[in-house]
């Protein structure tokens, strides 16, 4: 039995001053952050990270927790930020899912009630798309109270293929997802907007987590690298 284990790695995160071409600058500026290391909490022993990249194996939704997480280390100041990463799908059965939230709450799993933004990526027979997430710790779990959800998408998510992934606050009431091939500026496969008041309300975000979901032991497999976070920085309009 794999016992349950907390670590934390604090090789420090790379501050980069500048704007890439995808993003925007809000008042503050653009500062963006290399992730290259995670704090783990991982039950089901299915995760596993080097050099900034986050595998996992097999990873199951059930009960049992695997997550993979950054602090920005204190509550998200700005209502405009981005995390942007690549994900690459190995393997995917049928209603496996994974969680990419920026939340209130470090080691949740996505079913507990938490203050979140975010989307998954989602296979339910016979499609594959990707799914907006917005949760609240007063409301529903996070699971069941996003506020939009794209359902089909225009693409179905593919094994061994490269995803260019970021998700953002652009408003105090707007939350914006978009997936990319290509590169981080490549043409836009999936795009959608989340808009509502409440957003307003999710002022103690700090975490950016890659987790699991409770399930019946649908697993998947895959990569994901290349994490960055920009606080005060939204997509550029194209």
């Amino acid at each position: 039995m794999v016992k349950s284990q907390l670590l934390s790695f604090n090789t420090p995160a790379v501050r980069k001053k500048g704007i890439l071409g995808f993003l925007t600058s809000g008042a503050g500026g653009c500062t963006a952050v290399d992730v290259t290391s995670f704090d783990e909490d991982d039950s089901a022993g299915v995760l596993s990270q080097s050099s900034g990249v986050i595998t996992a194996t097999n990873m199951a939704r059930n009960s049992t927790l695997a997550c993979m997480s950054y602090d920005t280390g204190s509550s998200i100041s700005s209502q405009t930020w981005t995390v942007s990463f690549t994900l690459n799908l190995s393997a995917m059965a049928n209603d496996s899912s994974w969680f990419f939230v920026v939340s209130n709450t470090q080691f949740a799993k996505t079913d507990v009630a938490q203050n979140a933004i975010g989307f998954c990526s989602y296979k339910n027979p016979p499609s594959s798309y990707w799914q907006s997430q917005v949760g609240f710790a007063d409301n529903e779990t996070l699971s069941n109270s996003h506020l939009n959800s794209t359902g089909s998408s225009p693409i179905t998510i593919a094994t061994g293929t490269n995803y260019y992934v970021q998700y953002s606050q652009v408003a105090s009431n707007q939350v914006r997802m978009r997936v990319r091939s290509g590169s981080q500026v490549g043409t836009i496969l999936s795009e959608w907007t989340v808009t509502n008041s409440a957003i307003a309300g999710l002022n103690d975000l700090r975490y950016i987590n890659f987790q699991n979901q409770t399930g019946y032991n649908q697993q998947l497999s895959g990569t994901i690298r290349d994490v960055k976070w920009y606080e005060d920085c939204i997509p550029a309009q194209e």
